[in-house]
């Protein structure tokens, strides 16, 4: 029976990581895959956080027509007020040293 710890997140870093991952993507916005996977989130967790983020005016939704088919594409891109709050958080990560401090961690059985 192997015992594996797992870190778990608050809402902020949660957030933090999510307006990392869009910030990152430059001009070219973030898709939801990305994201998802940047953030270690479900495909649950993940539709919870960026409505969130859209409705806070913190990310922006665009969709663009993918070549000649019918289908579109949704990327993300971070907004000023994102920006600004991702520059908070990481200035607070760096005062108290949050980086440095892990996480509660509970074992699981497996």
């Amino acid at each position: 029976m192997a015992v594996t710890t797992k870190e778990y997140r608050g809402r902020d870093a949660i957030i933090a990581q999510m307006l990392r991952t869009v910030n990152d993507s430059q001009g070219e916005g973030a898709t939801k895959t990305l994201i998802m996977y940047k953030s270690f989130l479900s495909y649950k967790q993940l539709n919870e956080y960026l409505s969130f983020l859209v409705k806070s005016g913190l990310v922006d939704e665009f969709s663009k027509h993918i070549g000649n088919s019918i289908g579109t594409k949704t990327t993300y891109k971070i907004t000023a007020r994102g920006l600004r709050l991702l520059q908070i958080l990481q200035e607070m990560e760096n005062l108290v040293g949050l980086d440095s401090i892990p996480y509660s961690k509970k074992k699981i059985t497996k």
